[in-house]
């Protein structure tokens, strides 16, 4: 039987005075709580998706058509999905058409944006004078595709509290913007 050798967590104030240029709680707390809302708000832009999707489907068991939306682990599987849909309820609306279009593309890339929140590591410097790098999201360690593709000596922009806050924004502004589509759909005719 292995045994299991035991270690003692040092002390904040300890950690704090080895580096002082370490983040201060508070700061941790503030950057993760924000992390949360933005993450929360994204939450908001799926649902929203569902509503749109569900618009256009009008399916008679309103039950069935969340299973198989929400059966769809991936985002951009559900985006899909929506767009076929919307593109069939848009029959003979061009215009609506049109507007899904841009609010597609605009999805797709706060997906990307998403994205680098989930997938991401949050970084903390202990070496760091710049306050708002102190803690922040960078890429994973091991994950070197954005290495492969940067240019040398360019180095990867930080996700940073205000960065996040400036996604959480963006992401209910898209979340308003993906509501207004879907009710604006219930009242087409169904096409042929």
């Amino acid at each position: 039987m292995a045994t299991r050798k035991a270690y003692r967590t040092m002390p904040w104030r300890d950690v704090q005075r080895l580096f002082p240029e370490m983040p201060k709680k508070s700061q941790i707390k503030t950057f993760y709580a924000a992390m949360g809302r933005t993450i929360g708000a994204w939450q908001i832009v799926e649902y929203e998706l569902y509503e749109i999707y569900r618009a256009c489907t009008r399916a008679n068991r309103p039950g069935a058509e969340a299973a198989a939306f929400y059966s769809v682990p991936a985002f951009r599987a559900k985006l899909n999905m929506a767009s076929a849909a919307v593109e069939f309820a848009c029959l003979g609306h061009e215009a609506l058409w049109k507007e899904w279009t841009t609010l597609r593309n605009r999805t797709d890339k706060k997906a990307d944006r998403r994205n680098e929140i989930a997938h991401g590591a949050v970084w903390t410097k202990f070496h760091e004078p710049r306050r708002d790098r102190k803690i922040y999201i960078g890429p994973n360690m091991m994950d070197i595709r954005q290495d492969i593709r940067r240019k040398p000596g360019q180095d990867a922009e930080p996700l940073t509290l205000k960065r996040l806050r400036g996604y959480e924004k963006d992401f209910r502004d898209l979340a308003d913007s993906l509501r207004n589509f879907a009710q604006r759909i219930h009242p087409l005719p169904t096409p042929p």
